[in-house]
């Protein structure tokens, strides 16, 4: 550790992670990140040795921790009809959280980052906790897969309230 340095730009003051490593090309420290909001990192000529004997240059970096203030969340009422379900947030084709149904319908969705979600549904009639597609040998069914394509636009220190409607 004596050939990094770390200091909260703050206030300017020095400060020591908790640990530091270095494994498969991938350089972690931790810190308490509770009391910093962006860090400078330093490290000196052969800081880092890999494998093959090589070494690291100077490096210079600075760090900014997002605070709560920089996300959003939604908050997300269900008529009726997901009891049992997933209830998936969606950013693009990639799932972003996902819950089980419960019985209060509400679910809320925190430290979003700000952008444009929508929400999908996999009709769990099962129970198991997962989509199941169609079996043929037992012919039955793929679960239903509700998409609603309606646009949730999540801003930075923003709490979005939408309301899902389902089909009688």
């Amino acid at each position: 550790a004596g050939k990094f340095s770390f200091m909260n730009l703050i206030d300017s003051v020095k400060i020591v992670p908790d640990s530091i490593t270095f494994s498969d090309n991938k350089l972690e420290f931790f810190f308490n990140w509770n009391t910093i909001a962006s860090i400078a990192v330093h490290g000196d000529e052969g800081a880092i040795t890999g494998s093959s004997g090589s070494i690291s240059a100077v490096f210079n970096s600075k760090i900014t921790v997002p605070q709560l203030r920089d996300f959003g969340s939604i908050v997300l009422n269900a008529e009726k009809g997901t009891e049992n379900a997933i209830i998936q947030l969606m950013k693009g084709e990639n799932v972003v959280r996902e819950v089980k149904g419960n019985s209060t319908k509400k679910y809320i969705f925190n430290a979003l980052l700000p952008g444009e979600y929508y929400i999908r549904i996999l009709l769990d009639v099962n129970n198991n906790g997962q989509w199941d597609p169609i079996n043929w040998e037992s012919k039955r069914q793929a679960e239903t897969i509700l998409w609603y394509r309606s646009i949730i636009k999540v801003r930075a220190n923003w709490e979005v309230e939408a309301t899902l409607f389902t089909a009688p």
